[in-house]
């Protein structure tokens, strides 16, 4: 009973009509128990479970060693154009040709000077060999039909001063001959003039021969005698003759060989400039044909058609050589670059290529930049190496596709395995991203 009214207290509680809705508390709590659970399981598997960090980048495929330079040493008029860019040529192709047109016509020049002259030089050997004094006009009129005509004309010259000096010296000889004759009759003469006088001599007391005889027969003792000394200095002035004749002959024989032997070294000298010069033609010739000097790829020219200039030691073409090693050069943003590390695994997908039907290329980092680049656009990179083995691409399984060769030039596409990190560090990254910006003041 309430103290304040004196009634009677309702011990009855007054029921809400919701609580008419009973639920099932059982239920609730596995829900609840199951979904700790499977957060606890999220949770414990996120921080177990790698989540592999990539690092994409584009670029192009790259020779290790140089390009090589197709230069042209003198220059000229293209006359074919015979490849273009990205063009795969072998060692030894012709690439363009050069205008040969006056090349050729002084090629002709010289060939028909240096056959001139090698007449000319055979000629020269023969008339040093030749011996003046023994060969008859006619052969020396031979040798000299296509030698120089002024120097033949020196050289006939020279041939009838030798037959000049011949015939004095026979003439010589024939007056020694003659003298020497006339003196040994003299002798004979004087030699019966003296068994005469010797005769005189006996009689002389006698008075058999008259005093006149005597005196006339001494008086020809006398001529003869003086007859015969005369006849001695005739003699040896006839040999001097014949001796001077003979030296002059020799002397004009030396001079003549000295001035042949000049003439065949002139000659020879100017064949040998003539032969030198259609060298130097035949290699001009020879480089008007440029070829590749290996096999590769053409990677860019400065002629583009027939008919252009091209200046002396000016490159024409450039070669990227098969049997250089390649790379992959791509360029990576500075903000992502900072997981990349020298050793790290790369996926290179060859864009030039399908690569949803050859697949991609096994490479790793070889070497990062040590310094940023900037394009135009105002980004900012580091270029990135990467080095792989593979040469050709093969076509995936089950897919159709003949062998692709991984040349330079090729555009690629690469994705770096940076790093590694758990899926909860992961997903906590915006978390982080958020709380170390958070409190401070733009």
């Amino acid at each position: 009973m309430s103290k304040a009214t004196g009634r009677p207290i309702d011990r009855t509680l007054a029921i809400s009509p919701y609580f008419g809705e009973r639920r099932d508390s059982q239920a609730a709590r596995i829900t609840i128990w199951a979904i700790a659970a499977g957060l606890t399981f999220f949770l414990v598997w996120a921080s177990q479970t790698p989540v592999y960090e990539v690092v994409s980048g584009q670029g192009l495929v790259r020779p290790e060693g140089l390009a090589r330079q197709v230069e042209h040493l003198e220059g000229g008029l293209v006359a074919e154009l015979r490849i273009g860019e990205g063009e795969h040529v072998e060692r030894g192709d012709v690439l363009a040709v050069l205008d040969m047109g006056d090349l050729k016509s002084e090629k002709h020049k010289l060939e028909a000077l240096a056959a001139r002259l090698e007449t000319q030089v055979a000629r020269f050997r023969d008339l040093v060999r030749v011996d003046l004094t023994q060969v008859g006009a006619e052969k020396i009129n031979d040798l000299l039909q296509s030698a120089d005509p002024s120097y033949a004309q020196e050289v006939a010259y020279r041939v009838a001063q030798i037959q000049t000096l011949d015939t004095e010296r026979d003439i010589a000889l024939m007056r020694m001959k003659s003298y020497d004759a006339r003196r040994g009759k003299a002798r004979e003469e004087l030699a019966i003039l003296n068994e005469q006088m010797a005769r005189y001599e006996k009689t002389k007391g006698r008075q058999v021969v008259s005093l006149l005889t005597i005196e006339d027969t001494e008086l020809s003792v006398i001529r003869k005698e003086s007859e015969i000394l005369e006849l001695g200095t005739e003699i040896e002035a006839q040999k001097a003759a014949a001796t001077r004749a003979e030296t002059s002959k020799a002397e004009l024989v030396a001079e003549y060989r000295r001035e042949a032997a000049e003439r065949l070294e002139a000659q020879a000298e100017e064949l040998a400039r003539t032969r030198e010069s259609l060298v130097q033609i035949n290699d001009r010739i020879a480089r008007a044909v440029l070829r590749a000097p290996v096999t590769g790829i053409v990677k860019s020219l400065t002629i583009s058609s027939d008919g252009e200039v091209v200046g002396p030691g000016e490159t024409l073409i450039e070669i990227i050589p098969d049997s250089e090693r390649v790379f992959a050069e791509i360029e990576v943003l500075a903000d992502r670059i900072g997981g990349v590390e020298v050793g790290q695994e790369a996926s290179i997908k060859i864009l030039t290529h399908d690569f949803t039907r050859y697949g991609d290329v096994l490479g790793e980092v070889v070497r990062i930049s040590p310094s940023s680049f900037t394009k135009e656009s105002g980004e900012t990179f580091f270029r990135v190496k990467l080095g792989f083995t593979a040469t050709e691409l093969h076509a995936l399984k089950g897919v159709n596709g003949e062998l692709r060769r991984i040349g330079p030039g090729m555009t690629v596409m690469a994705d770096i395995r940076a790093g590694r990190r758990s899926v909860l560090a992961y997903l906590l990254k915006p978390l982080q991203v958020i709380s170390s910006r958070a409190m401070t003041e733009a």
